[in-house]
Formats: C-alpha cells, sequence, structure tokens
C-alpha cells in the first residue's frame, strides 16, 4: 500500500449540494436525499474502520465518493482529519484491460484527496476474501438497478452464500442516468474524460465503443446529452 499524497486544498461540497438540491426537479431530489440516507445508515451500522468504496473511476462510483465527501462533512465534522475522506479506506479490483484513461483519473483523484487506493485482484470473489481477512464488514458500491443483474438488489445485500461475508452497500441504486449527470455537473464535480468523449458506460477496452446515440458528424456528444440514458446507456457495451 502507498503512501497518498498530501491532498489537494479542497472547498466543502455540502453548500454546492445544498445548492444543487435547490434547483432540481423532486424526482432528482429524492434520489439524492434517498442516497444520502443510506449513507447515514451505513455508518450508523458500521464503524468508520469498517467501510471500504469500491473505486474504479467510473462515473457511478465517482458520485458516491462525493456523496461520501458530503457525509463526511455532515457527519465528522468536529471529529478532526482522522474521519475524513484522506483516511477512508478505497479499494479497487482492477482489471487488465481497461482503458488507460480510468487509471489516469484514479491517480487524479488520489492526488486531489490524498486517498491511498488498495489494488485488489480483479476476481470480485478474491478481493473480497481479502477485505474481510482485513477486517472489513461492508463495502459501498456504484451499482444501479439498471445495471445488469442489480434489478433485485437492496441497498444492503449480503453476498451470496459461499462467498465472503461483505455487505454490498448500494446508495444510489435507484439513480436514473439523468441524476448521475444532474448531480456531477451541478456540483461541478470532476469525472474520467472519457465521457466527455461520447463514452456513456465503462468496461473492457476491447468492448466499449463510444455510444452511437451520441454520434454527431466525425465526432461524438458528451455522455451527459443522452437521452433516455437509462434505456440507451450500455448500448455500445458489448
Amino acid at each position: 500500500m502507498e503512501v497518498a499524497a498530501a491532498p489537494e486544498a479542497v472547498e466543502p461540497l455540502v453548500p454546492k449540494l445544498e445548492a444543487v438540491l435547490a434547483g432540481v426537479d423532486e424526482t432528482v431530489k429524492a434520489e439524492i436525499k434517498e442516497s444520502l440516507d443510506v449513507l447515514r445508515e451505513a455508518f450508523d451500522k458500521y464503524a468508520f474502520g469498517e467501510l471500504a468504496l469500491s473505486f474504479n473511476g467510473g462515473k457511478d462510483c465517482t458520485v458516491v465518493m462525493h456523496l461520501l465527501r458530503a457525509v463526511l462533512e455532515e457527519r465528522y465534522a468536529d471529529a478532526g482529519p482522522e474521519r475524513q475522506l484522506a483516511n477512508f479506506k478505497f479499494v479497487y479490483f482492477q482489471k487488465k484491460d481497461e482503458f488507460p484513461e480510468m487509471h489516469a483519473f484514479v491517480d487524479q483523484i488520489k492526488e486531489k484527496y490524498g486517498i491511498t487506493v488498495d489494488i485488489y485482484p480483479s476476481s470480485y470473489k478474491e478481493g473480497l476474501a481479502m477485505m474481510e481477512a482485513a477486517g472489513f464488514k461492508a463495502v459501498l458500491m456504484g451499482q444501479r438497478r439498471t445495471d445488469p443483474y442489480a434489478a433485485d438488489l437492496s441497498h444492503f445485500t449480503h453476498c451470496s452464500p459461499g462467498w465472503p461475508d461483505i455487505v454490498r452497500i448500494n446508495p444510489i441504486l435507484n439513480w436514473t442516468y439523468r441524476t448521475i449527470w444532474a448531480f456531477l455537473r451541478g456540483c461541478e464535480l470532476e469525472y474520467c474524460k472519457l465521457y466527455d468523449q461520447g463514452y456513456t458506460s465503462l468496461g473492457s477496452i476491447h468492448t466499449t465503443k463510444k455510444n452511437p446515440k451520441l454520434h454527431d458528424g466525425n465526432s461524438s456528444r458528451p455522455a451527459y446529452e443522452l437521452d433516455d440514458g437509462d434505456k440507451f446507456e450500455r448500448v455500445s457495451r458489448a
């Protein structure tokens, strides 16, 4: 595990988030508030050191990271730096065929926020077993109900029998594609630059293309301009 760099000076997120909540429609507002409540419940159920965030640089886990920032600011405002983002555990189930831009974005986040990211095997089961052995009880995920195999998940989902005894916490499970971008852009948050190049969902570099719904002549429009994103977000992934 590497030693984190000193974080940059980062302005608090909560004021920006409050401004976003004041300006969005009721559907988006309800989805954001629900996710914050899920994270608050996670900290009621588990100690700070029993939780980790699965982070690979994709838009969904980036959203969860910033929601986590907001809850930490709110919950541990007077607790000092030991209860802020730089001391929260990040884990990365890294695969060999990911976009280098995703790796670069993870490095950018590490430098900006002073976090460390533990690299775990691409085998999800093996990585969770390592987390369990290290004393973790739950992991925050960026899964949404429109993802494959996620339709029947709950906000707090135990792993299947025979798997490590780790609870997967899904704060943005009920978010729409539209809410993802309303949050990221409304709060003026950074995200992987591939999304500005026409990619809407990131997987293997060999099977992920720019979304054809965003093709515009010889270029592509950014991901946040995709219409009916819940239906077409993943059409460019084989």
